[in-house]
C-alpha cells in the first residue's frame, strides 16, 4: 500500500514539474514586462494551477 501513495506521489510531481516546464516556455515565448503581467498570463493559461506552481514557474 506505501508504494502504491508513494508512485502516486511521484507521478503527481513528475505532472507538476512538467506543468511547471510549460508555464516557462509560455513565459519565455510571451516575455511579459512585470512579474504581475506573468502571473495573469499563467492565470490565463493555466486557470487549475495554483498560485505556488505559477509563482514557482517565475524563478529560472
Amino acid at each position: 500500500m506505501a508504494t502504491t501513495k508513494r508512485r502516486d506521489v511521484e507521478a503527481t510531481g513528475n505532472e507538476i514539474d512538467g506543468r511547471i516546464a510549460a508555464m516557462r516556455l509560455i513565459l519565455k515565448m510571451a516575455r511579459p514586462g512585470s512579474h504581475a503581467e506573468a502571473l495573469r498570463a499563467l492565470r490565463e493559461a493555466f486557470p487549475d494551477a495554483s498560485l505556488a506552481e505559477r509563482v514557482q514557474a517565475l524563478d529560472p
